[in-house]
């Protein structure tokens, strides 16, 4: 029995722990062929119905080259932008903190603790809070300021990172995984669609970039 959840754990201890819970191969190897598939039939949805720019010739491979370069090289001068550079650690920041969601605490505090079949279930509850914060936070932005919601979105990502830190998950305590979930897409909410607003108000006039 695998008792390190939470902060503890340790991904090469729990692979050799006797975890009765454990998804076997066959279902992970399953699940893998069916998000590809999904992928794959999205990708051909997009191709099929989404309505293409197309201009009165058909542009030649050199001109659509071209064009790329251009792009490339309007997007690596932008990096020359203060502000830009001062971007950066934001961005990496939204992205990481979705990336541990995802990866970390589910399989650290959810799976762990209780079962790999709440992993949905609670991660309902991260995408509801996210959903509705990211339409709240959009209207109170209007208010209180960017950077204040910046801050609430600072207080509550640490505050939840502490918590995890010190708490030791059981069994008992599925409540809390929901709470967490919540929380984490409130703040989420902010990072996500404010940092993107940000750098339309930042740089309005070089969108090419």
């Amino acid at each position: 029995m695998y008792d390190k959840c939470g902060a503890d754990f340790s991904e090469q201890e729990y692979q050799g722990a006797q975890v009765a819970k454990k998804i076997d191969r066959k279902t992970i190897d399953l699940l893998c062929i069916i998000y590809v598939c999904l992928c794959i039939c999205s990708m051909i949805i997009l191709i099929i119905f989404l309505d293409q720019r197309r201009t009165a010739s058909h542009e030649k491979i050199s001109v659509m080259v071209r064009k790329s370069l251009k792009l490339l090289i309007s997007t690596i001068k932008h990096m020359r932008e203060i502000n830009q550079l001062l971007l950066i650690p934001l961005t990496i920041w939204s992205g990481l903190e979705q990336t541990f969601l995802f990866t970390q605490f589910t399989k650290a505090f959810i799976s762990c603790t209780f079962n790999p079949k709440y992993v949905g279930l609670i991660l309902i509850a991260y995408g509801l809070c996210d959903s509705i914060s990211s339409f709240v936070f959009g209207q109170l932005v209007k208010h209180v300021g960017r950077w204040s919601c910046f801050a609430i979105a600072t207080l509550i990502s640490y505050s939840l990172i502490i918590t995890m830190l010190v708490w030791h998950p059981s069994s008992d305590q599925i409540v809390i995984l929901f709470i967490i979930a919540g929380l984490w897409g409130v703040a989420d909410a902010v990072w996500q669609t404010q940092t993107n607003a940000f750098y339309g108000v930042l740089f309005v006039d070089n969108s090419e970039a």
